[in-house]
C-alpha cells in the first residue's frame, strides 16, 4: 500500500479507524487553530488539517527526532499550514491558544489488547500508575491554552 502511486501522491492516508473518529469528536470548524500535543507521526493533526480551510494546526511532541516524520507525512499530503516542533507536553509554553486540541497521550497499549495479546504480559501495576501521572501532567498543562468553549479531545 505504502508503494501505491496514489498514496506517494498524497491522494489518501492510513490510519486506525479510531484514530480518523477523533476528528469527528473534535469537529474542527473553518479557520480554527488547533494543537495536536503528543503528535508524532501526526495523522490525527494533518487529518484536522485537511478538514479546514483558512485554519492551522501545531503538531508537537516531545522527541525531537519525531518532527521529521510530521513534517515529511505533511509534504506527501501538500499541506503547508502548520508547524512541527518538539515540546514536552508537561511543560511547554505554546505559542498560542487553540479553539481545538487533540491529547493522544502515552497510554499502555491495553485498547489493542485483542491485536497484540502480549501487552498483557508487559504492563506491571507501576506502568500503569506512571502513565496516569504522566497523562494527568500533560492535561493540566494543555487545559491552559484551550480558548473559553474551545474543544479538547483526550
Amino acid at each position: 500500500m505504502l508503494q501505491s502511486k496514489f498514496y506517494k501522491e498524497g491522494l489518501f492516508s492510513i490510519q486506525d479507524v479510531s484514530s480518523m473518529l477523533v476528528n469527528d469528536a473534535l469537529a474542527p470548524e473553518d479557520g480554527d487553530v488547533i494543537l495536536d500535543a503528543c503528535s508524532a507521526p501526526g495523522g490525527k493533526g494533518l487529518h484536522a488539517l485537511e478538514k479546514v480551510r483558512d485554519g492551522h494546526v501545531d503538531l508537537s511532541d516531545i522527541h525531537d527526532h519525531k518532527i521529521p516524520l510530521i513534517e515529511e507525512q505533511a509534504g506527501r499530503l501538500g499541506l503547508s499550514n502548520y508547524e512541527a516542533f518538539q515540546g514536552d507536553a508537561t511543560q511547554k509554553d505554546y505559542p498560542r491558544q487553540y479553539d481545538r486540541i487533540i491529547v493522544d497521550a502515552p497510554c499502555s497499549g491495553l485498547g489493542v489488547i485483542r491485536r497484540k495479546p502480549e501487552i498483557r504480559y508487559e504492563r506491571k501495576a507501576e506502568d500503569i500508575d506512571s502513565l496516569v501521572a504522566l497523562q494527568l501532567a500533560i492535561l493540566s498543562n494543555i487545559k491552559n491554552y484551550l480558548k473559553p468553549g474551545g474543544i479538547l479531545v483526550y
